[in-house]
C-alpha cells in the first residue's frame, strides 16, 4: 500500500486541468504497471467487506457501499487476464468516476497503489497497430518511464457496461 496515504480525494486535490499534462495514479497489477487519469479517481479504499452476487462473470467480485451508493467491485487482474489473486482484509481499490453526467462508480481491485505522477501529454504514445482484431480501445496511451513502458488505461472504456457484459 506503498501510495495510499498520497490520495483520498484525488479529484479535490487537483488545482485544475494544465495544458498538456495528464495526472495519472500509478499502481501494479500483476508484476505489471498501469496508470489511470487521476480526474477519474474517486478515492483510494481498503476493502474490507464485498457482498458477492450469484451468476456474474468471474471478474465481477461483487458490490460494496461506498458512502451510501452500491458500488460493484471487478477484478482488474481477471478483466485483463491475469492470473487470480486471493482477495484478502486489505485488498486495494480505486473507487473510478466512469460517467461524469450520471456519476457512475466502480471500485477496481489493484495489487497495489504507487504514485501519483505529471505525464506531458506529448510523451503518451499511441498503442501499436498490431494488424489484427485485438481490441486496444481500453488503452489510453503507452509512456516509457525509466526504460519500461506503462500502460494508460482508458477506465471509462474498459468498464463500460458493454465491455463488462
Amino acid at each position: 500500500m506503498n501510495g495510499l496515504h498520497l490520495l483520498s480525494n484525488s479529484v479535490d486535490q487537483l488545482a485544475g486541468p494544465q495544458e498538456n499534462i495528464t495526472h495519472c495514479l500509478m499502481f501494479s497489477l500483476a508484476d505489471e504497471e498501469y496508470a489511470v487519469d487521476m480526474l477519474r479517481v474517486r478515492e483510494v479504499k481498503v476493502l474490507d467487506t464485498v457482498t458477492t452476487l450469484p451468476n456474474t462473470p468471474d471478474y465481477i467480485r461483487g458490490v460494496f457501499n461506498f458512502h451510501g451508493d452500491i458500488v460493484p467491485v471487478i477484478d482488474l487482474r481477471l478483466l485483463l487476464g491475469a492470473d487470480e489473486q486471493k482477495q484478502t482484509s486489505k485488498s486495494i481499490a480505486l473507487v473510478l468516476r466512469l460517467d461524469s453526467a450520471n456519476n457512475r462508480l466502480v471500485a477496481a481491485l489493484v495489487d497495489d497503489v504507487l504514485e501519483p505522477l505529471d505525464i506531458a501529454d506529448e510523451d503518451i504514445k499511441a498503442v501499436p497497430d498490431f494488424n489484427s482484431k485485438i481490441d486496444t480501445s481500453c488503452i489510453h496511451g503507452l509512456v516509457s518511464i525509466n526504460g519500461k513502458v506503462k500502460v494508460i488505461l482508458n477506465v471509462e472504456q474498459l468498464l463500460s457496461r458493454e465491455a463488462l457484459g
